[in-house]
């Protein structure tokens, strides 16, 4: 029996789970809803007025991302030479999925800067004038994933920015949640070139003008290590 658990342990890959438990202190209780995919769990639970959440969140780079990805000529076909020809440059021949993001990755963080009040939001507009915001940021990768023949929709919700210890100030925000060919998905934010546990998810029809101000503290935080 020992023999088999070491044989797991060598075959399955062990990752690390932030877990966070937050505090909402929003009039907004109905907003939030549970949500799970590859890379993050959301679980609510309303407590009289204020909302409880339990996070958890791992890196994407720890799925199996190792399939091939293949340029799409078709769709490229009509897309701005500037997207075009940035496509080229991050693609390589018999390239991973996990390569491609991380090539993604590099390129935002050595490039393209962030500009709240940018009205740069399409992606050849972000490419030439190297400034965007979170629908900047996320309309360009949008591009080079389907570029890429990967299945990607926008994400809306909160990014939790800290302001004082143990206390965030969530901030409108929107991501992208990609799709692999089995149908499983898992979230990265262009923006910050990864994911965090620093997220609330929001259903994607809800106004961001109708939600009221509110804080989030953080409960308790920890680690735990998972095959």
């Amino acid at each position: 029996m020992k023999l088999i658990f070491l044989v797991f342990l060598l075959v399955l890959p062990s990752r690390d789970v932030d877990i966070v438990q937050l505090e909402l202190n929003s009039p907004h209780i109905s907003i939030f809803k549970d949500y799970e995919n590859g890379n993050f769990v959301q679980k609510v639970n309303s407590r009289g007025k204020s909302v409880h959440i339990t996070l958890e969140n791992s890196d994407f780079l720890n799925l199996n991302l190792n399939h091939r990805v293949i340029i799409d000529n078709t769709y490229i076909s009509g897309i701005k030479k500037d997207v075009k020809n940035l496509v080229s440059k991050l693609h390589e021949n018999n390239i991973t999925l996990k390569t491609y993001l991380s090539n993604i990755s590099f390129f935002l963080k050595d490039n393209i800067k962030y500009w709240e009040n940018s009205p740069f939001k399409k992606a050849d507009e972000v490419i030439i004038f190297k400034r965007a915001n979170c629908i900047g940021f996320s309309s360009l990768v949008r591009e080079l994933l389907n570029s890429a023949g990967i299945r990607n929709r926008y994400i809306k919700g909160f990014y939790l920015d800290p302001v004082d210890k143990g206390i965030f100030n969530p901030i409108p925000h929107k991501w992208l949640e990609l799709y692999l060919p089995s149908g499983a998905s898992f979230f990265y934010d262009p923006q910050y070139q990864g994911f965090t546990a620093n997220y609330i998810v929001l259903d994607n029809d809800i106004d961001f003008k109708t939600i009221r101000k509110f804080k989030v503290k953080i409960v308790s935080k920890r680690r735990k290590l998972i095959n």
